[in-house]
């Protein structure tokens, strides 16, 4: 018996003990959670470290939803060292990326593609202690540059070796501007070198092999005062531009010496003292203090590209792309301290203005990913922007926050453009970009964002913002900013809107129920003479609005849909359904047939005929209907229709005569839609969360980002984006998720933990010195090759 009891006893304290354990686990794993919901402010990546750790401990759905958002927030971080960085640059293959560290001794890092990293030191004889560093067009050989101090020392390198190949010290004159190139003379490798020292421009190469050769001289003619600069094409080194004066020339350089300089031609103002060249050796740019551009054909034989200047604009910095298919200006406007950045598309040696930033705040320098592309600024310090030119001009650029940080350098990305380099005194990191993310507009009115509709094929964005029809255009692979279509003067936001078949006109009825009729042409809208309105369709034609009053009319049950001829403004029929109140809102099938949620069911109207025919019998809270009508989600009535959601929406597919509820969207279900095809299901809810899913009932996908309520969610006609606004007054555009892999928050719990952890090499350890028990560190950096995404 003893024995027995014993036995008990010793099972019983186990199970206290075991229990005792998987409580401080979980204690300990909500701490985590809530430092994580502080990082997601300053440092979303490290957010992210935070929640693995607390799912290691324990698994709760707080931590995996906390995650998702923290990844929702852009690209995740890897961290390559914590050495204090001046810059970091790619091989044009990609194989090599060099870091050059800030300190007392200047020295460089060689880092592989599988993140091997071999430090070398730059020769030098003052102590210079940052290092610039450029690769040609091909080989894997770079030149690196002392910029301060000793910034004459020129050094040629083998970065798959890691090894010195040359050196040089061209000039004596600490003052001197020594633009350096890198690239080929035939079979031949070189650094090109032209130094500007007074009036005397010197002409040298430095070899692979050792060899320093002098290769001429050149004098400037302008007077001192006026403008006199000098460029290399840095990926080429096949020529050196000159500007002197207001004349432009070009000096091709060859083994044994220099041409003689041809004029490409005069630009006239007061030209700044300097040329942009394109990398690749194709032209050169130069520009006035006021902002005037004009491109160089290197060749001289077609004449120069003039933009003219920016009125009252102050030049304040010019670069071209590292391809040279782009070429961007910053620069003052008038009485501003923050920067407009202009981005222009070289095409056949012409400038096409692809993007405006404006006020963009320290916008001095900037790179641009051709490929992908996208654009990356360093500041407001600490973080660094991303925007993605693909998204609508208006969209906010994604702000890449990684802690503290004095000091941010100039953001590179990838000649594949899948990794982006920031850096600081806190060390050098990569960003992985393998996957878009929502672009987010945050219109510029003091009233809420209200309804957001896609065009015709998907050709741009409409939304209602205060007063205002907005349009944002999503077409070609550079969308031009968007406008204002309209804008009435009445007091309150509109309370629908709808776009016409032919993606011209517009309909949006008032806060007062007016009817006002416009298009994209701007002229001012006209309004309806005697219709009323809170919810709006045009018909499949485009030639009658459905108009339901709704709210507008008091102390009498909404029963009646009319029918008006937008050409010439009269009611041309009325829907009644006896007994029954009408819901929300209303769509037209391809057919044209009119259907519309009420009280007895989904209704399908015969706009021809008058006659109606109830498709599914259920007190409606909201109905959303595919093109065809065939297929419906569908949510019943709640005791407070206006206010309270009620249940999970149902998916009828008519023809099969079937119907599933969708309880994996939740019972609070607020806006909902369906795709074109009526396939996938997306819903919101009043705490700011989307889904999207099949309509067979799988676990949707969640998109998170919104503050508060959604308002309004719209498909894109081809699939590609999901539309929303929200109570925080932002256009969220989300990109379609792969519904073809399970959605990360429902993955099983070591898969879950495996993936978030391929995300960022940040980790979290216990440290019994931090005095919350944990501490940030990193793993080693696992290299480039591998682009991880979710």
């Amino acid at each position: 018996i003893a024995l027995v009891v014993a036995s008990a006893v010793a099972t019983v304290t186990t199970a206290l003990w075991r229990r005792s354990v998987l409580n401080e686990r979980r204690a300990e794993a909500q701490k985590l959670v809530a430092q994580a919901q502080v990082r997601l402010q300053d440092y979303p990546t490290a957010a992210v470290a935070y929640t693995t750790a607390s799912l290691e401990l324990a698994d709760t759905e707080e931590a995996r939803l906390l995650a998702l958002n923290a990844l929702w927030q852009g690209p995740t971080a890897f961290v390559v060292n914590d050495d204090p960085t001046y810059g970091a640059w790619f091989s044009p293959g990609g194989s090599w990326l060099v870091q050059s560290h800030s300190g007392a001794v200047p020295s460089l890092a060689v880092i592989s593609r599988s993140g091997l990293q071999r430090p070398v030191d730059h020769p030098t004889g003052l102590g210079s202690d940052t290092v610039r560093v450029q690769f040609g067009g091909s080989r894997d050989i770079f030149v690196s540059q002392g910029p301060d101090g000793d910034r004459q020392r020129i050094a040629l390198w083998s970065a798959p070796e890691a090894r010195l190949l040359a050196s040089a010290h061209p000039v004596e004159d600490p003052d001197g501007r020594v633009p350096v190139g890198i690239g080929a003379d035939g079979e031949q490798t070189r650094a090109l070198i032209a130094t500007l020292s007074g009036d005397l421009v010197s002409v040298e190469a430095l070899y692979p092999d050792g060899r320093h050769q002098r290769l001429g001289t050149l004098r400037m003619t302008a007077p001192e005062g006026q403008a006199r600069g000098v460029c290399v094409p840095w990926a080429s080194a096949e020529w050196v531009g000159l500007v002197d004066g207001n004349e432009v020339s070009v000096v091709r350089v060859g083994d044994d010496g220099l041409s003689d300089p041809l004029l490409l031609g005069r630009h006239e103002g007061d030209l700044f003292p300097f040329c942009d060249p394109d990398p690749l050796g194709r032209y050169l740019v130069t520009v006035t203090r006021s902002c005037g551009i004009k491109l160089w054909d290197a060749t001289g034989e077609q004449p120069p590209t003039t933009v003219s200047g920016l009125p009252g604009s102050r030049f304040r910095s010019s670069f071209a792309s590292r391809d040279g298919s782009h070429f961007w200006l910053v620069a003052y406007p008038p009485e501003e301290t923050d920067s407009d950045v202009w981005v222009w598309a070289v095409d056949e040696l012409t400038l096409r203005l692809r993007r405006r930033f404006d006020r963009v705040t320290l916008g001095t320098v900037a790179s641009i990913d051709s490929v992908g592309l996208q654009l990356a600024m360093p500041g407001p310090a600490p973080a660094h922007r991303l925007w993605s030119l693909a998204a609508p001009a208006a969209a906010e650029p994604i702000v890449l926050r990684s802690g503290p940080e004095s000091l941010i350098g100039w953001p590179t990305f990838s000649t594949d453009g899948r990794w982006l380099t920031t850096y600081g005194w806190s060390g050098l990191k990569l960003w992985s970009l393998a996957r878009p993310y929502p672009a987010v507009i945050r219109p510029d009115v003091t009233g809420m964002v209200g309804i957001v509709k896609f065009g015709p094929g998907g050709r741009f964005l409409a939304a209602t913002a205060d007063r205002s029809v907005l349009l944002f255009p999503l077409d070609g692979p550079v969308p031009p900013a968007g406008h204002t279509v309209f804008e009435i003067e009445r007091d309150g936001r509109l309370w629908d809107f709808d776009v016409a078949p032919d993606g011209e006109s517009f309909a949006a009825a008032s806060p007062r129920g007016e009817v006002w009729i416009g298009r994209d042409d701007g002229r001012p809208p006209r309004r309806l003479p005697g219709a009323v309105a809170s919810f709006l369709a045009f018909s499949p034609d485009g030639r009658f609005l459905a108009l339901n009053p709704s709210f507008q009319v008091e102390d009498e049950p909404n029963q009646a849909y009319s029918i008006w001829d937008v050409a010439n403004g009269e009611e041309v029929a009325v829907l009644r359904l006896p007994g029954a109140e009408l819901r929300y809102g209303a769509s037209f099938t391809s057919d044209g047939r009119l259907i519309v949620g009420t009280s007895r069911g989904v209704v399908a109207w015969d706009l021809d005929t008058g006659e109606y025919e109830i498709l599914v019998d259920l007190d409606v809270g909201s109905v959303f209907a595919s093109e065809d009508g065939r297929r419906l989600l569908v949510t019943e009535a709640g005791p407070d229709i206006r206010q309270d959601p009620a249940g999970s929406p149902v998916f009828f597919d008519l023809e099969a005569g079937t119907a599933t509820t969708l309880s994996s969207h939740g019972l609070g279900v607020f806006g909902m839609a369906l795709d074109s095809h009526g396939e996938v299901a997306v819903t919101t809810d009043k705490h700011g969360v989307i889904r999207v899913g099949r309509v067979t009932g799988e676990e949707p996908h969640l998109l998170l980002g919104h503050e508060g309520e959604i308002m309004n969610v719209a498909f894109d006609p081809q699939g590609r984006w999901i539309a929303s606004s929200g109570q925080d007054n932002t256009i969220r555009l989300w990109p379609m998720p792969d519904l073809s892999s399970p959605p990360l928050h429902t993955l099983p719990r070591e898969e879950l933990i495996t993936k978030l952890r391929t995300l960022t090499n940040l980790r979290l350890v216990r440290d019994r010195e931090a005095s919350t028990g944990w501490s940030l560190t990193h793993d080693p950096f696992p290299g480039w090759d591998e682009v991880p995404t979710w």
